[in-house]
């Protein structure tokens, strides 16, 4: 059995004080306002000429703080640590934009109320400031909070991110580094492919069917939106500041509360099927998807956004290194669903019409279910593929 230092995240509800809540809204705005300086003095340089960028003095995280520090006193209760770590998320973000532009955007302004309102802190060795006592957890400048459950993972803690979420709710998730046994699995070799009138399919003929929550509450979600957008009409016709409107920051929370239970009953339904699924196999073979060009048809795109196909793969990759179970994917140009399993051959114009869920082979009459028989597909192409790379390497 093999040992390896890990890294996991675990989410967690706090109960921050009125106090606390204060100091961590200011610690938000502090972390937005430096992001966005950072980005407009980037603006302001790409138009400067060489001679002229040679004169001008970038600021950093720590110029900007001394700067509003002067101005007013209000970052006293803001942890440095918490600027440093924007003004690092910032590079960051300009180096996956250019590394992979496909997949990254490029860096924009954070506007408030829109986008994400978190900061995150790093552990200090020496003082050793972020630490679990009990049911609390000791945070800079905020001292103790009250958690709404126990940490999962015994270790040491890297990192934390507070966040607050569109409900009013803060989430506290914490990253820990600790040693962890990889177990040995003797379970099936599975091929699993993805759909959207049933979750996943497997070569054996299990089946878990696909649980559409969004599906579920969107008429529901549709008369609060509806109701929301009532009221913001009529706060533009009043010429009312919408902070100001008490009724519609109650119906805003409805429909935040709305969308945050549909995304926990997702994910809660991810997390349980990839362990499952670790648990069982020993060997998945699955196809690599491209999501962002699949929603490109109008037709399926709110289906295939509910399915969260690529949040799927992310759990079962990372929980395949836990579990032992070995993750092949395929190409996704291979015809799956329009080769027989059983002979192998190529029968497009059969099953051309995703209608189509039964077909029978005209070459060797093979009856096949039209998810069973790709899931076949995949398996034998994963096991090709699988055996390939043991040789190469």
């Amino acid at each position: 059995m093999k040992i390896h230092t890990v890294l996991r995240g675990h989410k967690i509800e706090i109960y921050p004080t009125d106090f606390q809540k204060e100091i961590i809204n200011i610690t938000i705005g502090a972390a937005r306002k430096m992001y966005n300086s950072l980005h407009e003095q980037f603006l302001y340089r790409a138009n400067l000429t060489k001679v002229e960028k040679e004169v001008h003095k970038y600021q950093n995280y720590t110029a900007l703080k001394n700067k509003w520090d002067n101005d007013a006193n209000w970052l006293k209760q803001v942890s440095c640590q918490a600027l440093s770590n924007t003004e690092y998320n910032y590079k960051k973000a300009w180096n996956n934009f250019k590394q992979n532009p496909k997949d990254f955007n490029i860096p924009t302004f954070k506007k408030k109320g829109k986008s994400k309102n978190s900061y995150s802190l790093c552990r200090n060795t020496v003082k050793n400031d972020i630490r679990i006592e009990g049911k609390y957890i000791v945070i800079p400048k905020l001292g103790k909070v009250k958690l709404s459950q126990k940490l999962r993972f015994n270790g040491i803690i890297n990192k934390i991110t507070i966040s607050k979420l569109n409900t009013g709710r803060y989430i506290c998730s914490v990253l820990v580094e600790y040693e962890e046994r990889v177990l040995s699995n003797k379970g099936k070799k599975s091929g699993v492919d993805l759909g959207l009138t049933e979750y996943i399919i497997d070569n054996h003929g299990y089946k878990v069917n696909n649980p559409r929550f969004y599906r579920k509450l969107e008429s529901k979600l549709i008369k609060e939106q509806r109701i929301l957008s009532r009221k913001i009409e009529q706060a533009k016709k009043n010429n009312r500041n919408y902070e100001d409107c008490k009724n519609l920051q109650k119906q805003k929370i409805k429909v935040a509360k709305l969308h945050e239970k549909i995304k926990n009953q997702r994910i809660d339904f991810l997390h349980k099927l990839t362990t499952q699924l670790c648990e069982d196999n020993q060997f998945i073979a699955l196809e690599s998807l491209t999501v962002k060009n699949m929603i490109k048809n109008k037709k399926l795109a709110k289906s295939i956004q509910d399915a969260a196909w690529g949040e799927f793969v992310r759990h079962l990759l990372y929980k395949s290194k836990q579990y032992g179970t070995t993750i092949v994917q395929i190409d996704r140009w291979s015809p799956t669903s329009k080769i027989c399993s059983s002979c192998g051959c190529y029968h497009p114009e059969v099953v051309c019409n995703l209608s189509i869920r039964e077909w029978v082979c005209p070459s060797c009459e093979a009856q096949h279910d039209r998810d069973i028989n790709a899931a076949k597909n995949i398996f034998h192409l994963g096991i090709k593929e699988h055996e390939e790379m043991l040789l190469v390497a």
